[in-house]
This record gives C-alpha cells, sequence and structure tokens, in this order.
C-alpha cells in the first residue's frame, strides 16, 4: 500500500507519468496540469481518500456558473476537467492509493460534433492541387489522399 501523499505531491507523478509512460503531448500534460490544479485550489482537498462525488459535483456546479462560456463549449470544457480527473484517478487506482473510483466521473452529453465539411467540388480542387509526377507533388497528393480518406488529425499525420 503506498503512503498516503499528498495531493499535490501525486499530482506531480501522474503528470511525469503521462509524459514519459504514456508519451503524451507536453501539450497535454499542461492541460492536465491546469485542470487538476484548478480542481484541487477550488475543493482544497489535500488527501486522495478526502475525494468524494460530493466534491466532483460541487466543483462542476462551481465551474457551470464560471461566466464567459456557455453552451456546449462550457460542457466540452467541463468534460476536459472531468477527463483529466479521471485519468489522475485511474493513476491513484494503479498506485494503489485509496480515493474515488475513476467510473464515478461522468461526463457531460454534448451535441454532436459540427463538421465544416467541404464541397466535392473543393475536394477536388483540392486533390489537384499537387500537380506534376515529382516526388514532391506525389508526397503532398499521398498526404492528402491519406488525410481526406482517414479523418487523421494533421498532428496525427505529422508524427
Amino acid at each position: 500500500m503506498h503512503m498516503a501523499a499528498d495531493l499535490k505531491q501525486l499530482k506531480t507523478e501522474f503528470l511525469e507519468y503521462v509524459e514519459i509512460e504514456k508519451g503524451r503531448s507536453v501539450k497535454t500534460v499542461e492541460n492536465y496540469d491546469r485542470y487538476l490544479s484548478r480542481f484541487l485550489q477550488q475543493t482544497k482537498i489535500s488527501s486522495p481518500a478526502k475525494l468524494s462525488e460530493q466534491s466532483v459535483r460541487e466543483f462542476r456546479i462551481w465551474l457551470n456558473r464560471q461566466p464567459g462560456i456557455s453552451g456546449d463549449m462550457k460542457k466540452k470544457t467541463q468534460n476536459y476537467y472531468m477527463i483529466a480527473l479521471r485519468a489522475f484517478l485511474k493513476y491513484l487506482r494503479k498506485r494503489e492509493v485509496e480515493s474515488l473510483n475513476p467510473e464515478k466521473i461522468e461526463l457531460a452529453k454534448v451535441g454532436s460534433r459540427d463538421l465544416d465539411l467541404i464541397s466535392a467540388d473543393e475536394l477536388n480542387r483540392l486533390m489537384k492541387s499537387p500537380a506534376g509526377s515529382g516526388e514532391i507533388a506525389l508526397r503532398d497528393r499521398a498526404i492528402l489522399e491519406l488525410l481526406f480518406s482517414t479523418g487523421l488529425r494533421v498532428s496525427e499525420l505529422v508524427s
């Protein structure tokens, strides 16, 4: 059994784990850090055992009442917090640190993602833009074909 460390220390270890073991991007680690820090700051919880469904609910209510964003964007933002918190709780469970069950964290229902689809004409024009039969034109056509046929994110394609 892991000695009861404080949540700030566990959060630091979790962020290192996410970056090193899970190979997440620096941006993801920064986001997790921001979300978890705000959660800990707002709830003032320092012990993993004190993390409860009630504290998560109160935090969500607090988040929901923050001015500035509304509607689905607000739900998405709340979900980012909950996803980070759930990942942290899964990590605690893996380390056998007594805390809230990650399955207790529900995500808010968000409307389906509106995609900015392009027309067939625009797609054809894009696909024809790398002209010629040189290596660069072939590479560019392959990249476009891959993106449009698989729905990969640009960041995924780049890596």
